[in-house]
C-alpha cells in the first residue's frame, strides 16, 4: 500500500508517493545537539549537527556533509539528556555509540545544502 506524504520546506511544498513504513521502532521528534567524525578515516574530524528524530534503533540528523550507506560514523551527544527538546524520550539519545549510515538526502536550504541522515544504530 502506497501512502502520500506532504511537507513543506521554506516556501516549497512537496508531495510524494512512499511504502509503507518499514521501521522496526517508533521515531520521536528532538532537536538534541551530536557530535559526529567518520569512525573509520585517517583524518579525523569532529562535526556538530543536530537530530531531527530519534528511535531505539536509530536516528535522523542534520549534516553539511554527505556519507554513502555503509559508512560507519561514531556518533555522541553535544549535549546533557536533560536539556533534550522535542517530544520523544531523552534515553533515546546515546551518549556514544557507533552507527551505520542507511541513507542520505539532500535538502536545499537558502544557507546552503545540507544533508538528512538516517543511521542504525551498531
Amino acid at each position: 500500500m502506497l501512502n502520500t506524504i506532504d511537507w513543506v520546506d521554506g516556501d516549497r511544498r512537496f508531495n510524494r508517493m512512499q511504502k509503507r513504513e518499514k521501521r522496526a521502532e517508533e521515531r520521536f521528534a528532538s532537536h538534541a545537539s551530536i557530535i559526529f567524525s567518520c569512525f573509520s578515516t585517517r583524518n579525523w574530524s569532529e562535526n556538530r549537527s543536530v537530530s531531527l528524530n530519534l528511535s531505539a534503533g536509530g536516528m535522523c540528523f542534520e549534516s553539511r556533509l554527505s556519507f554513502k550507506p555503509g559508512a560507519d560514523l561514531y556518533i555522541r551527544s553535544g549535549q546533557n539528556r536533560e536539556t533534550v527538546s522535542g517530544n520523544g524520550n531523552c534515553d533515546l539519545l546515546r551518549s556514544s555509540t557507533l552507527a551505520e549510515v542507511r541513507w542520505c538526502r539532500e535538502l536545499i536550504r537558502e544557507d546552503g545544502t545540507r544533508y538528512s541522515i538516517g543511521v542504525k544504530y551498531l
